[in-house]
């Protein structure tokens, strides 16, 4: 099977990228834990557009796969296409051909053992509830995976609480490694007008900004290396949120210093429409609210850097360990700089648990109102839903646990 790489043909027209390295590290691991090796202890991981792409990054990657070789008697591993290793400090520059050798050396493995390993995204959950209540051993026997994510919310409500997030990645075996903060849903709060709205959205980001930062000063938690970290706040209701609220709060996430960084970057949890039920867009009255911020405050920074939807949830997908299909979603892109800034999409709530009643697993696909039911040894009275991210993954805006 053809590996699916991001620009599947890389040469001297073609910047190496991020997603190049994580690609490869993300299959390479894959077959490693298949074979029943360890995952490879990356430099710099993951690689983001904050990190340059270094020597190293490849010659860890040809270490990693020549194990794979060594595993399954391949041999060793042939010379680097340029007649040398790519080395630091200019003595030998990285090459397009580095990544066309690794991404070969991947493939024959994968033809030699049968693999059909293939960049994937990552899984998580998102709950209201502390991630060491949940009981982890079993959501792996049921889920099939330990989530490498988890969404808690930092503010007065849900709050995050110290320890949660080490007791969960040590339950995990060091699976669950990053948690995306977000700010509760408060609509008297995001409905708020005028300059009420405004000082009510910097109030709310002061508060969540507050936990986070108590809890990176805690130890237990940590900006990423590539100093990004979005921020999500979660609007239940398309028209409970305000031009004026995501103005203030979104300015004030953005400017807040974090130990003399500005790592934290707004974004938005919210609704998605369907006009077909297939091609998914963010809500019209959430892109005005967006599309006007930069018309009624034009010296504030309310642009939006990522987008977590909620929909859609079948209930197709409340069935144990689902194959799970990505929707189309429509880029946004929102004017807020000259010539617009594209909004990505970086997670998709595909499942919910919570509301329905609790049965113990399997549970087929009890479903009410695209709220599957809730595995009771697994979830308890909490409520959790499952996310995962867009392909290729990238946890390099998530706060990590360390």
């Amino acid at each position: 099977m053809t590996i699916n790489w991001t620009d599947p043909t890389v040469s001297s027209s073609v910047h190496i990228r991020a997603i190049h390295i994580n690609e490869l590290r993300s299959v390479v691991n894959q077959n490693r834990a298949a074979a029943g090796l360890a995952a490879y202890a990356w430099t710099d991981s993951p690689v983001s557009s904050a990190v340059h792409i270094r020597a190293v990054h490849f010659t860890e990657l040809r270490s990693a796969i020549q194990d794979l070789w060594n595993h399954q008697g391949i041999g060793a591993l042939p010379n680097w296409s340029y007649g040398s290793p790519p080395a630091p400090g200019g003595a030998r520059p990285i090459s397009a051909r580095d990544t066309t050798d690794l991404r070969a050396w991947v493939q024959r493995y994968q033809v030699a053992t049968g693999s059909t390993s293939d960049p994937l995204p990552q899984f998580g959950v998102d709950t209201t509830f502390p991630l060491n209540t949940l009981i982890w051993s079993s959501f792996k026997a049921w889920s099939g995976y330990y989530p490498s994510f988890a969404g808690r919310y930092f503010d007065v409500s849900y709050t995050w609480q110290g320890g949660e997030g080490t007791n969960a990645k040590a339950q995990t075996g060091g699976a669950l490694a990053y948690i995306v903060p977000l700010q509760s849903s408060f609509p008297n709060n995001q409905s708020k007008t005028g300059s009420a709205g405004f000082s009510q959205g910097q109030v709310d980001a002061n508060t969540t900004c507050l936990t986070i930062l108590a809890n990176i000063n805690s130890g237990e938690l940590a900006v990423p290396s590539s100093d990004m970290v979005y921020v999500y706040l979660d609007v239940a209701s398309a028209s409970d949120l305000s031009v004026d609220y995501w103005a203030g709060w979104a300015d004030y996430v953005w400017h807040y210093n974090v130990n003399g960084l500005e790592p934290l970057f707004p974004a938005l949890y919210a609704h998605f429409s369907t006009d077909d039920g297939t091609n998914y867009h963010l809500d019209q009255l959430l892109q005005n609210v967006l599309n006007n911020a930069p018309v009624a405050y034009p010296n504030n920074e309310v642009c939006c850097f990522g987008l977590w939807t909620f929909e859609p949830q079948p209930c197709v997908y409340c069935d144990q360990n689902p194959t799970i299909t990505m929707p189309n979603y429509a880029t946004y892109s929102q004017p807020c700089i000259s010539g617009g800034r594209k909004v990505p999409m970086v997670i998709w709530q595909y499942a919910q648990y919570g509301a329905s009643p609790a049965v113990s697993p399997p549970h087929g696909s009890g479903c009410q109102n695209d709220v599957c039911q809730r595995p009771s040894t697994i979830f308890g009275s909490q409520h959790v839903d499952l996310d995962r991210s867009f392909a290729p993954p990238d946890t390099s805006n998530m706060l990590v646990i360390r």
